[in-house]
């Protein structure tokens, strides 16, 4: 039966990308402005370094939020992206400190990752991007003059229906170029009834978003999309959420699901206990 609801949730996403929709056009933050990094210094990409083709530039894989002076926190889901040998061997790597992701400047940080731990009962689409989490430990502390960690949600944080929330990313700003651009982009979003999309979700695509997640109201004007995962649902000077997945960028109706960080403080900082016992 599970194996039925994932096959139709797999084809309910191949129909909604083919309604007219462009090429490229689900890999970026949709409808937001430039952000300079100066005021969203926690702000950090995870990058795959192309050392072997001189042709290609290295590849944005996702966002990533840092929490601490090595610890940064992504989507569990980005580190199915890559095989686990190329972030031993330093190919994935933290970049920090710039505003344009892809700027060669002599401020752009590139920070090698040293451990890094999923959540241990992440399954992908197995438990429908439950638990989508990672923690992250880089070798180089996290104190350029741009970089500077944000603060986790407390466990008691109140999730207000229809307030204002932040969401921060790289992505393409032209649908028609398929590659990713340079500029951080920002938007601002607003958070959902939670029973309304918990019951869309299981309605269309016969999910079930469960109270560990919160998500954003739908809209065709703003959303975050593919390649943005990863990155903060910021309010209150608070990362209050992870960009987690979403079935289709920027359509009215259907919602965006973000992974809700104050019910997981306590695995973060237990995991950052064992990593530095493990290191």
């Amino acid at each position: 039966m599970k194996f039925l609801i994932i096959l139709f949730f797999a084809v309910n996403l191949t129909l909604l990308a083919s309604k007219k929709q462009r090429p490229g056009s689900q890999q970026r933050i949709i409808g937001g402005s430039s952000v300079n990094v100066k005021d969203a210094k926690y702000m950090g990409s995870l990058i795959l370094l192309n050392n072997r083709n001189i042709h290609q530039r290295h590849t944005l894989l996702c966002g990533t939020v840092i929490i601490g002076m090595s610890w940064t926190l992504t989507a569990a889901s980005c580190l199915d992206k890559v095989a686990d040998k190329l972030i031993h061997f330093g190919n994935v790597r933290v970049r920090t400190n710039t505003t344009n992701w892809q700027d060669d400047s002599r401020y752009r940080k590139d920070r090698r990752i040293v451990d890094s731990r999923k959540h241990q009962l992440y399954r992908g689409i197995q438990n429908y991007y439950d638990y989508n989490l990672a923690l992250i430990k880089v070798e180089d502390r996290f104190d350029e003059v741009y970089e500077r960690a944000i603060n986790l949600a407390p466990d008691t944080y109140h999730y207000r229906t229809f307030s204002t929330a932040y969401v921060y990313g790289w992505g393409l700003v032209d649908p028609d170029n398929p590659a990713f651009q340079p500029p951080l982009m920002g938007t601002d979003l607003k958070i959902s009834n939670f029973q309304e999309c918990q019951a869309y979700v299981r309605n269309y695509y016969g999910m079930q978003i469960s109270w560990r997640q919160v998500c954003t109201e739908p809209s065709d004007e703003k959303d975050f999309c593919t390649g943005d995962e990863g990155g903060p649902l910021v309010q209150d000077n608070y990362a209050i959420g992870l960009m987690s997945w979403n079935p289709q960028c920027a359509i009215r109706g259907v919602p965006s699901v973000y992974t809700r960080l104050s019910l997981f403080n306590e695995w973060i900082f237990r995991t950052m206990r064992e990593l530095r016992r493990e290191g």
